[in-house]
């Protein structure tokens, strides 16, 4: 419009739960600082009209997930827990698709990445080769699950390896240990880890 430079909503991460959270808008214009509040309020007014439509979800209930990516026929078939990504400054440690792939009994391999400081340092100090039984996960919240308890082998260990990631230049993974519960292998780390979604911590 006349007068008007430039126009922008900066909308919040959806997954922040505070209350004081929202959107904003900011219009930019030509000297007129009225023009830019009409402006703005009618961006901001319109965003709010149409919240409804902002919310599409295709989310799949997490059995109906676990079923469909177990009976995949080809392919690698990714289960995200957009709730609990540690790139937010979520924990890790929610445990709702593990229980799930656990109570399936799933067939196929799956790669499963935890947050577990406690339960890291037990499967490090079992010992690679070692059978045990431990408690992981829903430690550090646990609102939105529990911790599972799993019967499996530790069959590798690290502390202090080093990776190059391609944009995030380089990872200390620090303490990890691999866990494997027939074709679920467990990955615990012991801190929160920008590697967690890269194949390299398996």
């Amino acid at each position: 419009r006349p007068g008007a430079i430039t126009a922008s909503n900066f909308p919040m991460q959806p997954w922040i739960d505070v209350e004081e959270g929202g959107w904003a808008t900011m219009v930019y214009t030509d000297n007129d600082p009225e023009l830019a509040k009409e402006l703005a309020a009618e961006l901001a007014n319109t965003a709010w009209e149409m919240r409804e439509t902002f919310f599409v979800s295709e989310r799949v209930a997490i059995p109906d997930a676990v079923k469909q990516a177990d009976q995949a026929t080809e392919g690698l078939v990714i289960l995200s827990d957009t709730g609990d990504s540690v790139y937010g400054g979520a924990p890790g440690d929610n445990t709702l698709i593990l229980a799930e792939m656990l109570k399936q009994n799933i067939q196929s391999t799956a790669f499963v990445p935890v947050i577990d400081a406690e339960a890291t340092e037990k499967a490090t100090n079992a010992g690679v080769g070692t059978k045990i039984t431990i408690d992981i996960g829903g430690k550090l919240d646990n609102v939105f699950s529990q911790p599972v308890t799993v019967t499996a082998t530790v069959s590798a260990v690290s502390i202090g390896l080093h990776a190059k990631l391609s944009h995030l230049d380089y990872c200390d993974l620090g303490q990890t240990a691999l866990l494997e519960a027939g074709p679920i292998k467990i990955v615990l780390a012991k801190d929160r880890i920008q590697a967690i979604n890269y194949p390299l911590m398996y």
